[in-house]
């Protein structure tokens, strides 16, 4: 599973790199994202540092997209298909990466 910051696997993890460590939300990004555990504390989502935030919300959470994909990935090694397959076929699309801007 991807980091959020780094890859949109899911439309509720969805961020936008803005520049630097920052980032910002969507519509669509899950309203917990500061508490999701696949981020760093290294990080600021809406010019809140997750370091911070995670002294008083700890990061604990998933989000249902995130969910999906994990049990997709699951229920495709359980079915026995090959590592070539698995990598250039039917294995789950390791997402999108979250496009950087360029710092100025």
């Amino acid at each position: 599973m991807g980091r959020p910051f780094e890859i949109t696997q899911s439309t509720d993890t969805k961020l936008n790199h803005a520049f630097g460590k920052d980032y910002v939300t969507t519509p669509s990004t899950d309203p917990n994202i500061y508490s999701n555990i696949m981020n760093y504390g290294s990080i600021n989502i809406n010019g809140r540092n997750l370091g911070d935030v995670w002294k008083t919300m700890p990061n604990q959470k998933i989000t249902s997209g995130q969910i999906s994909f994990m049990i997709n990935e699951i229920n495709i090694q359980k079915s026995g298909v090959d590592a070539l397959n698995y990598y250039f076929g039917v294995g789950n699309q390791p997402g999108v990466p979250v496009e950087k801007r360029d710092e100025k």
